[in-house]
Parts: structure tokens; sequence; C-alpha cells
């Protein structure tokens, strides 16, 4: 895990490599209960970024004292700001792309010692895609069953 030191001390930048190579970039918000409080991860895909699209939400989930994880992953993008994992990267991935990104932010949850339980949420930004963007995500469920209390979708309804 690698900090960044230029955010407020409640938000660390973490960086940790997708199953493919790929940096990814993410947000840990830690609970005042530690690692053992329920982790929520937080994952867009369909041409966002996490940061800019959860904003509004991740306080609210602060005061509820959750730990919260929020990833860029390679199917996002500048829709609603800058996804600092694909920054630098010019090709394109689709939806089920990010599936071993989803992967890969489970395992460094685990690696970093989370023992609390696991909740997953995924928004999609664009209509019409939500089947394509889902079938990552339950792949995700299924493979790891057991591992999560609660699954959640949702879609902010760009267009394409």
């Amino acid at each position: 895990m690698r900090l960044n030191q230029k955010n407020p001390p409640e938000l660390q930048e973490v960086t940790f490599d997708s199953k493919d190579g790929i940096k990814l970039y993410a947000d840990y918000y830690e609970s005042k209960k530690g690692k053992s409080a329920p982790l929520i991860m937080l994952f867009h895909l369909g041409g966002g970024d996490v940061r800019d699209e959860y904003a509004s939400i991740i306080p609210e989930l602060q005061k509820l004292d959750y730990n919260i994880i929020a990833t860029d992953t390679c199917a996002g993008g500048d829709r609603f700001g800058t996804n600092r994992t694909m920054a630098n990267i010019k090709k394109e991935f689709g939806c089920c792309d990010a599936y071993q990104d989803l992967e890969s932010a489970l395992e460094f949850a685990k690696s970093e010692g989370f023992t609390g339980k696991k909740i997953a949420w995924l928004n999609h930004a664009r209509r019409g895609r939500p089947k394509t963007t889902e079938k990552s995500f339950w792949k995700l469920s299924n493979k790891h069953s057991g591992k999560f209390k609660n699954l959640a979708t949702t879609s902010s309804g760009g267009s394409d």
C-alpha cells in the first residue's frame, strides 16, 4: 500500500495491482472502530470515477462508521472527474474487463487485515449496460460466496 500524503487525514490514497498488472488507485477511509468494523467496497464502471461519483455518499457512510475502500477500475473514465487508474492508459476496457479489478480489491482488503463484514457496492453510469456491468459483479459474488454480507448495484443513468 502506498499513501498519498496530500490528502486530508481521513482519506488515504492507496494503490495495488490488478491481476493483469494495472496499478489500481483507491481511496481508503478508516473507521474509528478499526479494521474489524464492516467494510464497504465501492466501485464505479461505465465511464466514471469513484471519488466524484460517491462524493455525496462517502460522508454519510463515514458517519455510520464503516471502513470504506473506493476503487477506480479499468472500466472507468472521466465522466464525472478523473479516474486515476485510467489517467495514463490509452487502451479502452469494457465493464466485464473490470472483474479482475473487483477481485484484486477484495484480495487487497484481505491482505490489509480487514476482518469485518464486507459489503460491495457497484455503480454503473451508462443506461442500457446494466447486464454487462453486473456480470462482473455477480461473478465476484458467486466465486467468493460467503465473503460478502450484502451486494448492491445502482445506476446514475448516464447516456451513451
